[in-house]
């Protein structure tokens, strides 16, 4: 049997996306994906709560979506999915998605903020 070659990724040609350092970024990707890991929710429910986002609207095609500050992991997970689902439904998969965050909020996503969402996480599944 011939050795095998290794492949060889140079840095920088494809960069991880994990962790998103912008959370229109994050939304994108709850928007796009089922069945995410709960630490997405988490991060961006403590995204919410630091940066006191009090209103996020996701809009693509005729489908709507606003989520308020408070929000916990399980609602976010819960209103990605029904928005999803709505998408889906009235054929809006394609097209743009504009996400409407505050004027004044930072929209970065903090390497505390990537920690904080690690460690609740790991500390509600040794449960």
């Amino acid at each position: 049997m011939p050795a095998r070659k290794s492949l060889r990724i140079e840095p920088g040609l494809m960069p991880n996306p994990w962790p998103p350092d912008d959370v229109v970024r994050l939304i994108r990707l709850a928007v796009s994906t089922a069945d995410l890991a709960s630490v997405v929710y988490k991060l961006l429910a403590i995204w919410i709560e630091d940066r006191k986002a009090r209103s996020i609207k996701i809009k693509q095609g005729e489908v709507e979506m606003e989520i308020h500050g408070g929000t916990s992991e399980k609602e976010l997970e819960r209103a990605f999915n029904k928005f999803r689902g709505l998408l889906e439904k009235h054929n809006s998969t394609d097209g743009k998605l504009d996400i409407i965050l505050p004027n004044d909020v930072d929209r970065t996503v903090t390497q505390e903020q990537v920690r904080a969402s690690r460690e609740t996480t790991k500390k509600g599944s040794k449960k």
